[in-house]
C-alpha cells in the first residue's frame, strides 16, 4: 500500500509564545498532536499545553484514547471541564477529581441557562469547550496565546469561516493540518499503521460516536446509530429533553428517534441506504 503523506511538515512547528493545542479526543486531533510532537523532537515547548475539554458525554473509548495518547507519547494532557462556580476545573488522570462520565457538566450548564442548546443557540460548545480552555490558559498566567486547531485541508470552509470571524478573544488560531495539506485519507492511513487506535467504529470514513455522543450537530443517521446500538446513552438525551420541555433538534425528538431506530433493521445504517439523512455523518470535530 502506498503511503500518502502531506508535502508540508513545517506547519507543525508551533509559533513562539504560549500555545493551547486543542485535543478533541478524536483521530484527527490525535494525528495533529503526534506530528506537532514529532516536529519538536518529541518535547513540546514549555509554554505549549495540550487541552482536552470533557463534557461528560464522551464515550469511554474516547477517554481511554486520550489517556493512551498521553502515556504512549509521553506528553501531558490537561483535562478541563465546565464548572458553574469557577468556570473550569481540572479533572482526570493525575488529579484527585475523576472526569465526569454521565453528562454532569452538560446538566449543570442546562440548569444555569434553563433551556437546551440547539443548532441556532450553540452555547454548549462555547461554554463546555471554548471557555474552560480559555479559563485554564488565563489561570496559567497567559494574557494572550495561539490556539492550534485540527481542521484539515478537506475542511477548507471551516478554516475560512474561522479566519473571517472578527474575534475580540485573547487568542489567534493556527491550523497545522490545513497548512500541511492533510485530508481525512491521510489521517486514516496513518492510524492504520499505529500500534493503537481510537476503539470506536468508523462508518463511511467517519466516527459517528466521536466527541459528544449525541451532539445535535451530528447527522440524523449518526444520532440514530447511537439510538440503535447504545440505547442507554441515547436515553440520557431524551431525558434531558423531557425534563427541560424542549428538544435539541427541531425536526425530531430523541424519544421519536429512539422509537424509530428500535423498529428498524441494521440495513438502515448501511452506507448505501438513504432512509436517514447522512449529511455531516460523524462528530462535529473528529
Amino acid at each position: 500500500m502506498t503511503f500518502i503523506y502531506p508535502l508540508s511538515s513545517k506547519a507543525y512547528r508551533l509559533p513562539d509564545g504560549p500555545v493551547a493545542i486543542q485535543f478533541s479526543g478524536g483521530r484527527t486531533s490525535g494525528y495533529m498532536l503526534w506530528h506537532i510532537l514529532d516536529a519538536h523532537e518529541g518535547q513540546l515547548p514549555a509554554d505549549a499545553h495540550v487541552l482536552f475539554q470533557n463534557t461528560g458525554r464522551e464515550m469511554p473509548e474516547t477517554l481511554a484514547f486520550v489517556e493512551e495518547c498521553a502515556d504512549r507519547w509521553n506528553v501531558p494532557i490537561t483535562w478541563v471541564e465546565f464548572d458553574r462556580e469557577d468556570g473550569f476545573c481540572v479533572v482526570g488522570p493525575g488529579t484527585n477529581r475523576p472526569a465526569s462520565t454521565h453528562g454532569e457538566p452538560f446538566e449543570a450548564l442546562r440548569d444555569l441557562r434553563g433551556f437546551l442548546p440547539n443548532r441556532v443557540a450553540r452555547f454548549c460548545t462555547q461554554e463546555l469547550k471554548v471557555r474552560p480552555s480559555k479559563k485554564w490558559m488565563l489561570w496559567a498566567g497567559y494574557p494572550r496565546w495561539t490556539s492550534a486547531i485540527g481542521f484539515r485541508a478537506d475542511e477548507k470552509s471551516r478554516v475560512i469561516s474561522r479566519r473571517a470571524q472578527k474575534s475580540k478573544e485573547r487568542w489567534t488560531c493556527t491550523f497545522p493540518l490545513f497548512e500541511a495539506g492533510v485530508t481525512r485519507r491521510h489521517v486514516a492511513t496513518w492510524w492504520a499503521g499505529q500500534p493503537f487506535d481510537l476503539n470506536l467504529p468508523t462508518v463511511s470514513g467517519k466516527t459517528p460516536l466521536g466527541n459528544c455522543d449525541g451532539c445535535f450537530l451530528k447527522s440524523e443517521k449518526a444520532r440514530a446509530f447511537l439510538a440503535r446500538y447504545y440505547p442507554d446513552r441515547a436515553r440520557w438525551w431524551a431525558e434531558m429533553e423531557g425534563r427541560t420541555g424542549g428538544s435539541f433538534h427541531k425536526d425530531i425528538t430523541w424519544d421519536q428517534l429512539i422509537a424509530f431506530a428500535e423498529a428498524q433493521s441494521d440495513w438502515v445504517f448501511d452506507a448505501e441506504c438513504d432512509a436517514l439523512c447522512d449529511a455531516d455523518f460523524g462528530g462535529c470535530h473528529d
